[in-house]
Order: C-alpha cells, then structure tokens, then sequence
C-alpha cells in the first residue's frame, strides 16, 4: 500500500500557507475597509492568497503548479515527487438551502478530480484501514459548470481548515474524496500551528473573528456535499 500522507516538511509548509495567506488577507480586509464604503466584494480573494502563499511556500520544497481555470476562476495544481498529486485547499461552509443544492447532479471540479481516488478507495488493502466515523462535511462549490476535460491526476485531496468563533485556525486536516461525495481523513496537520511562524496572535483572532464571521454571512455557495464516513489507518511496516 503506498503511504497516503504528505511527510513531514511538505505537511507543514502547507500549514504555514494557510496561516500565511489568511493573515495577508485579514490584513487586506482591515485596508479595504477602511478605505473603502464598499469592500465586501474581498471576501471572495480569500482563497487567491492562501493559493499564492502555497505556490510561494511550496517552490521551496522544489514542488511545481500549474495554474488551472474553470471559466473565470483560477487554482493551483501542484506536481509532488513526480506524481500528479492535486490537492484544493477549502473552509467548512453551512449554509441554510444546503440540503436543496447538494445533490442537484451537477458537474463538479472536485467530483471529477475524484474519480482518480475511486480504484484506491475500492481496493480491499484500503477498505481495511478505514476507522468508521460518521460526520457530515459541506464544502464550498465554485457555481460554474465545467467547460471541456479536466487533466488526469494520480490523487486528489482537499485540505480543510476550520476556524473557530474566536477567530483562531482550529484545526488543518487531508481527506480523500472519492466521486460519490464521499470523503476519508488522511491525516491531521493541526499539530504544525503551533510550529509556524505564521501562527495567528491573539491581535490576529481579534481582528479576524470578526471578518470570518462576516464572510459566511457574504458567501453564498452553492454546497457540494461530501460524508467524512472513515479516517486512514497507519500500517506497521
């Protein structure tokens, strides 16, 4: 069974990214909307600089992207040793009409890189290291419909951070999804916060608590859902 977790040094430049970009943006926001009468808008670029921070933090581990567009929106797909390794980082997002445009069966740019999960996911070596745990996790889904054949990749994860009411990064985790919404948890990158250097202060919660809880009222996703239904056992050697 190949090892399905990023090492060490890789799982914490991508948490020192989401630390990195979150605080550009906080900060960003405070400008704007002192500047500005109208700044909401900026609180969909949130996720242009937690991309541009893990394009910065991961060069340096010598790890490649290509820039990849679905009709006007823009994310990073990012080459790990020699393999087309994709992983999409995004928040948890509860919204009220969830139930009503998660299962509309559209096309989805997470769905499709999916599929490349589906034969590992099936294979009785993986179904063995799953521990069941039943949790339902939305996430954001870019409302456009996907135009021409995304590139195959080996394996796709998302990485989802989670913050909490007092503005504080809560938790960092790796899932694999699979193409019928369903995901399993790889690892859990909460441990590397407290080494980064990117690590919020008690100024940075303030000011964000705040923004975040402005931007989930600003956001209006559609929802695509995917059920958190196992987490991946590690095997000895």
């Amino acid at each position: 069974m190949i090892n399905l977790k990023f090492n060490g040094e890789q799982n914490q430049k991508i948490v020192d990214a989401i630390l990195k970009g979150l605080k550009s943006y906080l900060s960003e926001r405070r400008v704007k909307e002192e500047g500005m009468i109208v700044s909401t808008g900026y609180a969909w670029t949130k996720s242009n600089h937690i991309e541009n921070a893990l394009g910065v933090e991961l060069d340096q581990l010598g790890i490649s992207f290509d820039v990849k567009r679905i009709s006007g929106w823009e994310y990073l797909q990012f080459l790990i040793a020699n393999e087309k390794v994709l992983f999409l980082v995004k928040s948890p997002s509860f919204i009220s009409d969830f139930q009503k445009n998660s299962k509309n069966g559209r096309r989805h740019y997470i769905r499709e890189y999916a599929k490349s999960n589906d034969n590992l996911i099936k294979s009785d070596d993986f179904q063995e290291r799953i521990v069941a745990k039943q949790l339902q996790l939305p996430l954001d889904e870019i409302p456009e419909i996907i135009n021409g054949k995304i590139e195959e990749v080996d394996r796709s994860y998302i990485v989802v951070y989670e913050i909490d009411p007092s503005g504080m990064v809560k938790s960092i985790k790796s899932y694999l999804p699979n193409s019928n919404g369903k995901m399993y948890q790889v690892d859990d990158l909460t441990t590397y916060i407290e080494q980064s250097t990117y690590a919020f202060t008690q100024e940075d919660a303030v000011a964000g608590a705040n923004i975040f809880k402005n931007d989930q009222s600003i956001a209006r996703d559609h929802t695509f859902e995917f059920e958190v239904i196992g987490e991946v056992a590690t095997r000895a050697n």
